[in-house]
């Protein structure tokens, strides 16, 4: 056994966030040092329109999943 297994820590990122904009989820992850993070209810484009992630469009999903790769 390794004297340093490896963990790693996850999160739903709208627990974390006030508001539940997928740049505020982000955000928040990131300044915590999270690199794995499980979207579940999700404002994408800051219109106040909270979704569940199963509920996006195809426009809104590639919308995270760009705002997500320009976060890393």
């Amino acid at each position: 056994m390794s004297d340093r297994p490896r963990v790693i820590l996850s999160a739903f990122a709208d627990e974390a966030a006030n508001h539940k904009t997928a740049i505020e989820q982000l955000s928040v992850m990131a300044a915590v040092g999270l690199r794995y993070y499980t979207p579940r209810f999700i404002d994408v484009d800051g219109s106040g329109e909270v979704k569940h992630v199963v509920e996006l469009d195809d426009t809104e999903l590639a919308r995270l999943n760009e705002l997500q790769r320009s976060s890393v």
